[in-house]
């Protein structure tokens, strides 16, 4: 067989790469190792490449460990901020309360008008029917906490003081929210950045129980007794008015007959003519009889030049925390105290 000539393997190696010759394929061999002369290059372009990513690696490493511990330190903080403080089971007479024992309405439980107490964040300031309210989250449920009197209190002032801050609530319990779906709490006492509020003027105008108010004027009441409201079993009667040197007093009367528990506001007050918002809120049990009255302001009454009140128009507005199914607003009222 005749060997192939010297042209035809050189283009047989040029096309297919692959060298014909033993002198060919010890060069072809030496490249294959050597890179073709370019190896030291490459050797030192993936030295520079390692170095680079090993330094890399500990800058990132440092890094990773500096926010570590940066989370670390804030979520430690986090926990010592927002750690549990220990309770007493009874604070001035005010017991510490668990979510879940007042979570119901009170004539379920029987716990209305317990003095309690417990500590939460206050999520959210609202109102209504003239109170103004705080959603506090404590770490076993949420509260609806009364703070205040519309008419009275300022809610960007309320707002201020608690919104999104911890605070601690003293006061007492009047039964489930039907709307909101929580526990309610009338403020005696708010603790917070360790200052501490009054909110005494809502118990005085809040009844928890079937007592008369007490009268804290020298004045004996003038008494001219007439029939304002008698309805689904309610009667409310005028019974003269009752002045001291801050405030002037309409006495009512409301006898209950109901077959229902409720709260009595009134709304859309005018005196004489004038529309001036008293303090008036007052809770009659069914069967029960409460001794209260609208309180107007005597600086009000004088800003709007009333000396002596001659007619009081009003509606009367009932509710009742548990139930709101039989809430009521009466039409106007307009009578002579």
């Amino acid at each position: 067989m005749q060997k192939p000539s010297t042209k035809v393997k050189r283009k047989v190696a040029k096309a297919t790469g692959i060298p014909t010759t033993s002198s060919g394929r010890k060069r072809k061999a030496q490249k294959a190792a050597t890179g073709g002369g370019c190896l030291i290059p490459i050797i030192v372009v993936i030295l520079i490449i390692c170095i680079t990513v090993v330094a890399g690696c500990s800058d990132v490493s440092s890094n990773k460990l500096e926010a570590t511990t940066i989370t670390t330190a804030k979520v430690t903080e986090e926990l010592v901020t927002e750690e549990v403080t220990s309770h007493n089971d009874t604070i001035d007479g005010y017991k510490f309360a668990e979510h879940k024992t007042y979570n119901s309405p009170a004539e379920e439980n029987g716990l209305g008008g317990e003095k309690i107490y417990f500590d939460g964040m206050v999520t959210r300031i609202d109102t209504a029917s003239d109170f103004i309210y705080g959603i506090v989250k404590a770490s076993d449920g949420e509260w609806l906490v009364l703070i205040g009197s519309s008419q009275i209190e300022d809610i960007s002032n309320i707002s201020s003081l608690y919104l999104e801050k911890s605070i601690r609530v003293f006061g007492t319990y009047r039964g489930f929210s039907e709307v909101e779906k929580k526990p309610a709490v009338l403020a005696e006492i708010i603790t917070c950045n360790g200052q501490t509020q009054s909110y005494n003027q809502l118990s005085d105008f809040i009844k928890l129980d079937n007592q008369s108010q007490t009268e804290t004027s020298s004045e004996k009441p003038v008494s001219k007794e007439s029939v304002i409201f008698d309805n689904m079993g309610i009667v409310i009667t005028s019974t003269g008015i009752t002045k001291s040197s801050y405030d002037t007093k309409v006495n009512l009367r409301i006898e209950n007959n109901s077959g229902y528990d409720f709260d009595f506001q009134a709304r859309d007050t005018s005196v004489n003519g004038y529309m001036i918002s008293p303090v008036f809120s007052c809770k009659v049990k069914n069967g029960k009889i409460a001794n209260t009255g609208l309180v107007f302001s005597n600086s009000k009454l004088e800003d709007n030049g009333i000396n002596e009140i001659e007619n009081v128009e009003l509606s009367i507005h009932a509710f009742n925390w548990d139930d709101d199914s039989h809430n009521f607003d009466s039409e106007m009222i307009t009578f002579n105290p």
